[in-house]
């Protein structure tokens, strides 16, 4: 036991004075401290020498407690202030009835937890800060000079040591009481150092439990979980939150913490150094933060790569960095976010693939947190803000925003009437939307984009041509940001040009050409398809719709679909449209299966046809079941359907055809009677060997000129050519 105690010694030589870093985090009902140690620091918490403190030591003293940065994550309502005390330890004056909890999470990091308790203070929390411990009465044999044999100080060394045992060592730790507990750890760090020294030799091995491993992002970091209470070294000490939201300290500060400006930002960047000479961890992460609050990230991001103990950034902050630069998050760590009611669901708005299923979006608190935003942040990132809530279904929201942008700018701007106009056009109000921006000119560089996109989307609703300037500015946006971020959305805008002015050669080009993401691609793809078999010349209708050429044209949509099907099928291409018919995904509807029966009907597939509209009972479905059936020769079918239809034309139609003359007879029009009349009049016989007197032959002359006059206007009507019907009057 002895010997085991001498190890424990020998590990805790004395060390170079280092640094301990404090931080902090509220998690809805206790606040969090947390202290990075010095490897081999060991520490106590105890009672303050005043009521409502506790007092934490350390030994070896630490050469600087950093407590800089712990406010700014939390306010005073649980701990009151932080102050340094004699011996290199440090006082927390408690600004509630409130207990600490104590714990160590891995072998560095001591973690206090500050929550309220039920037991009353004694007294209440003094506003003094900085507290030294009572001095301690030492006896005098501890401190007393001896200058014997063996010069020494205090008493007499103790007796040499005793075989170790093994056992009695292992005894003694499973024997240690719940007021040591914190000793453990430190007792196995210490084993471990003096094995690795070669001090000790271990002579059975100990397998501790391995840990699953954490999930990671697409980047490799550990995937971020706002709602998890612990911080590792791993994360940079990062994964605070309260409710799976991320808290407002974590975020950029308010407007209420006074807004930096560009020039004070400039000057403090002589503050940045330590009396040392080194980078100060507490003004680099204020500069970093002032510098997020004027939007600029990439600039963030700089000052976090030289902070001190920062090769794990501050994740939350490297998020907001990219965010506030219009960049994505590589990590997503706000994409869960947007049913927060804190400012964390204002950056999810600014997150590609936010999730917004089985979302409850609070606007009113959206707003106000808005509102808290600082100004410069306001003006740069709440256009883009009002974009995605219109995106996302949320058009009122977006208008109560740009409302607040434009008090925050004293009017509407360029920008703020662009995003207007978007609000109209979601809305459906393409002529609100033309008016909004029907004063912004294309002088200003920083509108142009989304002003020529709003306007052509404008036009291209109202079914117009978009005006030549706008169609200019398209083309020479997307020749220059083609290759860019920008470049699908400038492609979109400018087919869209082309295709208003029915330009579609040009618009199909570009379409196959550039390198399109699959939701623009596929709007596009409508826009096209809907174009082309409505306003396409026959040509150029053929030449991309027909199946051999359009294969990146194939509407998979059926509401696309049946226009191109009835093109196709009134130009005689009824294999083509029935094609396009059956390459559709979805299941075929109604509307659907009378296209495809007309065109099996064509093609004279009339089983098929038939059987296609089988069970519909529908006007349009009887139409053409009498038109299958008169095709394949039920006349008294097809003329029963169209006479129950109230289409007399088709049914004395099918009843000529069908020979039915009786029905004929009191046909409305007079072609048909008459001709029911001639079929049903049997001529009187001629006598037999008289001659016929001069009244019946003018009689019979009369007759046949009758009958010649009936049938050239039956011949006539039904379609009959004229070369026949005059051939028909020679004979």
């Amino acid at each position: 036991m002895i010997r085991l105690v001498l190890l424990l010694l020998l590990a805790a030589a004395p060390v170079a004075a280092q640094t301990v870093t404090v931080r902090s985090g509220e998690h809805g009902t206790f606040t969090r401290l947390a202290f990075d140690l010095p490897a081999g620091t060991r520490w106590t918490l105890g009672e303050g020498a005043v009521p409502g403190t506790r007092q934490l030591t350390f030994d070896p003293a630490p050469g600087r407690i950093d407590t800089g940065g712990v406010f700014a994550r939390i306010d005073r309502e649980r701990v009151a202030d932080l102050a340094p005390v004699a011996g290199g330890g440090l006082a927390l004056m408690l600004g509630c009835r409130c207990d600490v909890d104590s714990f160590m999470q891995g072998t560095r990091m001591l973690v206090l937890d500050i929550f309220e308790s039920t037991e009353p203070m004694a007294a209440a929390v003094p506003e003094t800060a900085g507290m030294a411990p009572a001095p301690l009465d030492v006896p005098d044999a501890l401190t007393s000079v001896n200058l014997g044999v063996m010069p020494r100080l205090g008493p007499s060394l103790a007796p040499a040591l005793g075989p170790f045992d093994p056992d009695d060592a292992r005894r003694a730790l499973e024997t240690v009481g719940p007021t040591s507990g914190s000793l453990i750890p430190d007792i196995a760090q210490a084993v471990a150092d003096s094995a690795g020294a070669g001090i000790l030799e271990l002579a059975e091995s100990y397998d501790p439990a391995p840990e699953a491993p954490e999930p990671v992002t697409e980047t490799g970091a550990p995937q971020f979980d706002p709602a998890s209470t612990t911080r590792t070294l791993e994360e940079d000490r990062v994964r605070i939150g309260v409710e799976g939201c991320i808290p407002d300290s974590r975020l950029i500060a308010g407007a209420e913490a006074g807004a930096p400006d560009v020039v004070s930002v400039f000057l403090a960047r002589d503050q940045l150094l330590s009396e040392l000479g080194r980078p100060s961890q507490e003004m680099v992460a204020l500069q970093r933060d002032r510098m997020l609050a004027l939007g600029f990230g990439a600039e963030a991001r700089a000052l976090s790569a030289i902070i001190e103990h920062d090769d794990a950034p501050d994740r939350v902050k490297q998020a907001l960095s990219y965010l506030v630069d219009g960049e994505s998050d590589p990590d997503g760590i706000f994409r869960d976010q947007l049913g927060c009611r804190n400012q964390a669901a204002l950056w999810a708005l600014l997150t590609d693939d936010v999730r917004t299923t089985a979302v409850d979006l609070d606007t009113d608190a959206m707003l106000q947190n808005f509102e808290m935003l600082p100004e410069a942040l306001r003006r740069h990132l709440g256009t883009e803000m009002a974009d995605t809530l219109v995106r996302i279904g949320e058009p009122d929201a977006a208008r109560m925003l740009i409302s607040r942008l434009e008090r925050t700018h004293g009017g509407a701007t360029d920008a703020l009437k662009v995003a207007t106009a978007g609000i109209d056009l979601h809305n459906g109000d393409t002529d609100a939307a033309a008016e909004a921006v029907g004063d912004v000119t294309t002088a200003n560089a920083e509108v142009l984009p989304d002003l020529t996109a709003v306007r052509t989307d404008t036009a291209f609703a109202q079914d117009r041509a978009v005006d030549p300037e706008t169609l200019d500015v398209a083309e020479l946006l997307w020749r220059e940001r083609r290759m860019d971020a920008e470049g699908a959305e400038a492609a979109r805008t400018y087919v869209r040009g082309l295709l208003s002015h029915s330009r579609f050669d040009e618009a199909i080009a570009i379409f196959r050409s550039d390198p399109l993401p699959e939701d623009v691609s596929e709007g596009l793809k409508r826009d096209i398809v809907a174009r082309l078999a409505r306003d396409a010349q026959d040509v150029t209708f053929l030449k991309h719709m027909m199946p051999q050429a359009s294969v990146d044209l194939h509407p998979q949509d059926r509401v696309l679909v049946r226009p191109v099907a009835e093109r196709l099928i009134a130009s005689g291409l009824p294999d083509a449209a029935l094609f396009h018919l059956n390459a559709a995904t979805l299941a075929p509807n109604d509307a659907d299966r009378v296209l495809m029966a007309r065109a099996l009907l064509a093609l004279d597939r009339f089983a098929e046809a038939e059987e296609r509209i089988m069970g519909m009972d529908d006007p349009e479905a009887r139409k053409l079941r009498a038109e299958i059936r008169e095709a394949m020769g039920d006349f008294a079918y097809a003329a029963s359907a169209f006479a129950s239809l109230g289409d007399t034309e088709a049914a004395q139609r099918a009843a000529w055809l069908g020979s039915a003359w009786s029905e004929l007879d009191s046909a409305p029009e007079k072609v048909f009677a008459d001709a029911a009349t001639l079929v049903n009049t049997q001529p009187e016989p001629l006598p037999t060997g008289a001659r016929p007197e001069l009244s019946e032959i003018e009689a019979l002359v009369g007759d046949s000129a009758q009958m010649r006059a009936t049938l050239d206007a039956l011949l006539s009507r039904t379609g009959i050519g004229a070369e026949d019907a005059g051939a028909s009057s020679e004979n």
